[in-house]
């Protein structure tokens, strides 16, 4: 569309949560470090709320990747080795004796011909290789994006990515103690399980209370299951309800994400820009960065909408730099966004100046009547 226009590699304000162009602001990187900390030491329970569009899904993809290294560095010792063809053709002659058995010089080996090969040029077996990457990682992450899952439907989805075998005839009470024996499993090889729910202000009460059992799983020192909430602040009053009460009581940190100031708004801005491979002289002016802030209320979705409006709007007319009125055009042309007080004003002196003449006709009829 305006990419190459403005010199850009990609859409700067996409509204897709697009990790490469995360921000690092200070809202959002006391919650990243939080969640890494609560997952570390073994925390049963960790609620995160903000208003809609305030970054909580780019935040569960971000997790999600720091879940994913912790893996990787854990496997990465028994990847398998390469080797080339010429190195092979540079050993020793292999010979077989009468005995069935396989040498090599002072070599010799009872076993297959395909185990042999495998040992011989240093290719370890695949399966064990598998098995053991299985046993290694550190963090099994279950990711939920939709909530809106009945208890059956939490646990069958627990079951499937943990990879447990389940039937469609199995009765809740099976499907829940064959998810509780794996996650036993996976924590004699050191692994825990953390279940990430985002837009959690929309959980039934059923699937919320299944939750209350999972965090039930624990040996005598730490818990098997961690749970990461992540909503809206729906989700504080649906927590608040008394029924659940001990649920309440066992989330142990939680965080509010905060709407941008007007100095983290321009970094938002700029950061993009600048990732998104933008190098040339500014594209806004500082009044112009309030007027975003203003109309977005520093929410991040919202500066994402605006500032793709205003660039589109000056792409248009073909200029480089934004005016004044591109902000206006995109409020205007947006109902989201809370219009200009000066419109509003206008509207309310027009009425004012209607009444009020109003009432001066009605009051000169009285007197000529």
């Amino acid at each position: 569309m305006y990419t190459k226009f403005y010199g850009l590699e990609q859409m700067p304000f996409s509204i897709s949560p697009d990790t490469s162009l995360y921000v690092n602001l200070p809202s959002h990187n006391h919650c990243m470090e939080l969640m890494k900390f609560a997952i570390e030491s073994g925390e049963g329970f960790l609620k995160i709320t903000g208003d809609v569009g305030t970054g909580k899904t780019i935040l569960c993809r971000k997790i999600l990747h720091y879940l994913k290294r912790c893996k990787s560095e854990v496997s990465a010792e028994i990847e398998p080795v390469s080797i080339q063809k010429s190195e092979v053709k540079q050993k020793n002659k292999v010979a077989v004796n009468a005995g069935g058995q396989y040498s090599s010089g002072t070599i010799q080996v009872k076993s297959s011909i395909k185990d042999w090969v495998n040992e011989y040029i240093n290719i370890p077996n695949q399966e064990k290789t598998l098995k053991q990457q299985e046993e290694q990682n550190k963090y099994v992450c279950v990711y939920i994006p939709n909530p809106t899952l009945s208890k059956r439907g939490l646990f069958r989805l627990l079951a499937k990515e943990l990879k447990v075998d389940i039937s469609d005839h199995i009765t809740v009470e099976v499907l829940i103690e064959r998810v509780h024996a794996k996650i036993l499993n996976l924590n004699l090889t050191h692994s825990s399980v953390v279940i990430l729910i985002d837009e959690a202000q929309s959980l039934p009460e059923e699937t919320l209370e299944a939750l209350r059992l999972i965090t039930n799983f624990e040996t005598e020192t730490h818990k098997l299951v961690q749970v990461i909430l992540m909503g809206q602040s729906e989700l504080d009053e649906l927590l608040n309800q008394h029924r659940f009460r001990q649920l309440r009581q066992r989330i142990t940190f939680s965080f509010h994400l905060d709407s941008l100031t007007v100095a983290q708004t321009k970094q938002y801005i700029m950061h993009r820009l600048g990732r998104c491979g933008y190098n040339s002289t500014g594209i806004f002016t500082e009044k112009q960065f309030h007027l975003i802030h203003k109309y977005s209320k520093g929410i991040p979705r919202m500066i994402n909408v605006l500032c793709h409006k205003c660039l589109l709007y000056a792409f248009s007319q073909n200029r480089k730099k934004l005016q004044n009125t591109d902000i206006k055009l995109a409020i205007y042309d947006d109902e989201l966004f809370e219009q200009p007080s000066y419109q509003s004003a206008f509207y309310y002196s027009i009425f004012g100046l209607m009444t009020l003449s109003i009432f001066t006709l009605a009051l000169w009829y009285n007197f000529i009547v």
